[in-house]
């Protein structure tokens, strides 16, 4: 689906009339009935119910047409940015991203942005450190991608991605001959974590969850410089992870969690008092992709 469709559709729902739509779309009426027959095809529902007296919209229709609205009212936004953009010749944003955030969609967002926008100067830091509202509020970043949504009210936040959780095994683990992974499997396990003052929020959670279920795990902390999935090739233990982040590790296998239901969060977190206008556009182009 287009946006060429989109607007096609959206020009229908109006008048209810395929000749005075296909008049204001500048086409004649037999390529609108197609364009429209193919959208109904390609989506495998009725968006229409047409009589030889009138067109009515499917509740389908409907609900195409108040979100079909909305992502052209989004194009249309982003459209007059790049206008804006373009007539200046140099736009520069510092981007932080943390920790699992590299293991997303965030790094093809950061490159067709950068493809869009190729008078723009992007900074990328890869922060190792323990994150805090600072980096944002001192506006020594402009805008952050991390598994942290930041408790601070000059701190906005916007959810990028989820990513269901399992576990990153050693192959001569038993539990690496499993499927799944539930809860209880985890009995006696040795889980390997980020070192204390840089614990991810995901970890902390899901140790607080088998405490509470009083499911007993060893807990191994990384050393300075020590990476975790390293650890689990000389299996020394099994890591909470994703698919992504797991993705080409030797020696390991990534066998899902089924029996519990919370995902790894990205987030994107910017300080609200920043009105420069490439974040702006930045902010833009994220919630329209």
């Amino acid at each position: 689906m287009d946006l060429k469709e989109i607007k096609a559709f959206i020009v229908l729902s109006e008048e209810l009339n395929f000749g005075r739509a296909a008049l204001r779309l500048n086409i004649t009426q037999p390529p609108l009935t197609r364009l429209i027959s193919k959208l109904e095809n390609k989506l495998g529902v009725m968006l229409l119910t047409r009589t030889t007296r009138k067109v009515e919209l499917t509740d389908a229709g409907m609900y195409l047409v108040n979100e079909g609205q909305e992502i052209l009212d989004k194009t249309e936004k982003l459209e007059k940015k790049l206008q804006k953009i373009s007539q200046h010749k140099f736009y520069e944003i510092t981007i932080g991203v943390h920790g699992p955030s590299l293991y997303s969609a965030i790094p093809q967002i950061i490159s067709s942005f950068t493809d869009q926008f190729p008078q723009a100067k992007i900074n990328v830091l890869n922060l190792q450190k323990p994150i805090s509202a600072s980096l944002l509020t001192d506006q020594k970043i402009d805008i952050l991608f991390s598994t942290s949504r930041l408790k601070n009210s000059d701190v906005s936040s916007m959810t990028i991605e989820q990513q269901p959780l399992g576990f990153l095994i050693n192959n001569e683990n038993p539990l690496s001959n499993k499927n799944k992974i539930q809860l209880t499997d985890l009995k006696g396990e040795t889980l390997i974590s980020h070192k204390k003052d840089g614990s991810l929020d995901f970890q902390a959670d899901f140790f607080s969850k088998l405490e509470q279920q009083n499911i007993h795990v060893e807990v191994k902390h990384n050393k300075e410089g020590e990476s975790c999935p390293y650890m689990v090739i000389l299996n020394k233990g099994i890591l909470l992870s994703t698919h992504k982040m797991a993705f080409s590790i030797p020696n390991t296998t990534f066998i899902p969690l089924i029996d519990y239901s919370k995902k790894l969060q990205i987030y994107a977190s910017w300080n609200k008092n920043n009105d420069t206008e490439i974040l702006q556009i930045f902010l833009t182009f994220l919630s329209s992709t």
